[in-house]
């Protein structure tokens, strides 16, 4: 008896794969058994998908039965013969009309791959979220600026303590950050 078991890499049980894990029974002179794991087809594109076969032994109802060193976990590789990035433009692919694809179109549609990654989707909102933050301090400290040249050191007609009296909520918010 050999216990066949499915080990995750790249592609996940559940997602890539169905996990198999199941005992193979040999009878006598039987060198070799045929394994079957479902593999999910979806349109989305990805790379290689990998994940692995482990074969062991159960010592105590397996007796005479022997595993090579190197026999005793395989790397199964998964290629996709999905269109990158989308299955949106396969007609053209396939007829060689590479120049009919619209340019934005294609790069649409490159965005949404990447953004279904989630860890892509987290580091982009990350990043859009911290330019954000930095153009709101620029936009503040530009405002500052203009508030204390315009009003405070060229002020015409008013005196700088009228000009502060009549904007102080204006002048304690921007102190306050």
């Amino acid at each position: 008896e050999v216990i066949f078991t499915t080990i995750d890499g790249t592609a996940r049980a559940g997602e890539s794969y169905t996990a198999v894990e199941t005992s193979l029974v040999f009878d006598a002179g039987e060198h070799h058994k045929e394994i079957k794991i479902p593999i999910y087809r979806d349109n989305a594109w990805n790379a290689i998908l990998e994940f692995a076969v482990q074969l062991s032994i159960d010592g105590v109802d397996s007796p005479g039965c022997h595993l090579g060193e190197h026999l005793r976990k395989a790397r199964i590789k998964v290629m996709d013969h999905s269109i990158f990035p989308s299955e949106k433009f396969v007609n053209e692919i396939m007829e060689d009309r590479i120049d009919d694809i619209p340019v934005w179109g294609l790069l649409w549609d490159f965005y949404k791959m990447n953004f279904n990654n989630p860890l892509v989707r987290r580091g982009t909102i990350k990043a859009i979220m911290v330019d954000m933050i930095h153009n709101l301090h620029f936009l503040l400290k530009l405002f500052l600026r203009v508030v204390l040249i315009d009003y405070l050191l060229f002020s015409s007609s008013e005196s700088v303590t009228e000009v502060v009296k009549a904007h102080s909520e204006v002048y304690v918010a921007l102190y306050m950050a």
